[in-house]
């Protein structure tokens, strides 16, 4: 019931409430919900797009990846620190915030990792 109470969150119109939202929805680690998590990556407000990327790194799910990867080339500081802190949580290793670095990084991983999330294949939480 709590995860699905969350995920009803993660679609409130209030930024400070989906953001929250997310990064519980990726500490409860639960794989049905890390598209969710994901999608947060797409979110207009850049605190949320920062709680996406907390919450997929605490998931431990690596499928998230792409959607971190995106996230280091945001405009905003902080969704790209967060991002790049998710990418070394994840993957144990830091390029720091490197887009070209990770890239390669993934390249040369992706194949270990199944199913990965592919932020063109996703539409944000809400729609503004």
């Amino acid at each position: 019931r709590a995860k699905t109470t969350l995920a009803d969150k993660a679609l409130d119109p209030a930024p400070a409430s989906r953001a929250k939202a997310l990064e519980l929805l990726g500490k409860l680690g639960d794989a049905a919900h890390l598209e969710t998590v994901a999608r947060g990556m797409l979110d207009k407000d850049p605190a949320v797009q920062a709680s996406a990327a907390a919450g997929l790194a605490a998931s431990g799910d690596k499928r998230g990846t792409p959607a971190l990867l995106e996230g280091l080339k945001s405009s905003d500081q902080k969704v790209r620190n967060a991002s790049a802190d998710a990418l070394k949580a994840l993957w144990g290793t830091s390029p720091g915030d490197d887009v070209s670095a990770w890239e390669r990084y993934w390249s040369s991983q992706s194949s270990t990792v199944a199913d990965a999330i592919s932020p063109s294949g996703l539409e944000p939480l809400i729609s503004e």
